[in-house]
C-alpha cells in the first residue's frame, strides 16, 4: 500500500571532504528506495550512490557549494527526479566520548574489524592492520559499511591498527588487541580524532 507524505522528499546532507553521505526522508509512494543517483551543477552525468545502511546512500566527490540534482528509485520501478534540490547540509565534527572500538569478527584466516565511535569526520578511508609477528602493515578492504577486512592468520598476535579518515587525519593504534583475544570481543583505545 503506497503511504501519502505532507511536503517534498527531503534530502539531507553528511559527510566531510570527498565523503557524502545522503539521508532520504518522507519518501511517498511505496516508501522503499531502491537506487539513488546524484548530478552536481557542474556535470552532466548521473552518479550512482552506494546504500551504506537504511535510508543513508553515499558517494565520494567534493559536492560542497553546488546545486545538486537526485534520481531516486522506487523498489515499484517509480523513478522520480528532483533538480537543483533543496539539501540540508549538516557537514560537522564528530565528538566522541572515549576512544575508537574494534570488534573483532571473522574465523581462522578471515579477518574483519568492525569500527565504531569514530570521532573527527567520522568518514574512514583506509584501515591497515599489523601482527605483532610481522614488520609490515596489511592494507584491508571495506567489506560494507564500517567492516574492514583482510587474509592471513593473525590469531595469537598483538594487533596493531592505523587508520586514515577522507580528511588525511591518521591515527596509528598499537597493540590494540591482545595476543589472547578471540572473534566477537571489543576493545576500546585512548586515542580517537578530534
Amino acid at each position: 500500500v503506497g503511504c501519502r507524505r505532507r511536503g517534498g522528499v527531503r534530502f539531507t546532507m553528511r559527510g566531510q571532504g570527498n565523503f557524502n553521505m545522503v539521508i532520504l526522508s518522507n519518501v511517498g509512494g511505496s516508501g522503499a528506495v531502491k537506487a539513488v543517483a546524484v548530478r552536481c551543477s557542474r556535470g552532466k552525468t548521473w552518479h550512482q550512490m552506494t546504500r551504506n545502511w537504511g535510508a543513508n546512500w553515499q558517494s565520494s566527490g567534493d559536492l560542497r557549494g553546488q546545486r545538486l540534482s537526485f534520481r531516486v528509485t522506487l523498489l515499484d520501478r517509480k523513478t522520480m527526479t528532483f533538480l537543483n534540490a533543496c539539501v540540508t547540509f549538516c557537514r560537522v565534527g564528530c565528538r566522541r566520548r572515549g576512544g575508537v572500538r574494534f570488534t573483532m569478527r571473522g574465523q581462522g584466516n578471515f579477518n574483519m574489524v568492525i569500527l565504531s565511535n569514530v570521532g573527527g569526520s567520522g568518514a574512514v578511508k583506509a584501515v591497515a592492520v599489523r601482527g605483532s609477528r610481522g614488520k609490515t602493515w596489511h592494507q584491508m578492504t571495506r567489506n560494507w559499511g564500517a567492516n574492514w577486512q583482510s587474509s592471513g592468520d593473525l590469531r595469537g598476535q598483538r594487533l596493531s591498527f592505523r587508520v586514515t579518515l577522507l580528511d588525511r587525519k591518521t591515527m596509528t593504534f598499537l597493540n590494540i588487541v591482545p595476543s589472547s583475544w578471540w572473534f566477537g570481543q571489543t576493545f576500546s583505545s585512548r586515542g580517537q580524532f578530534h
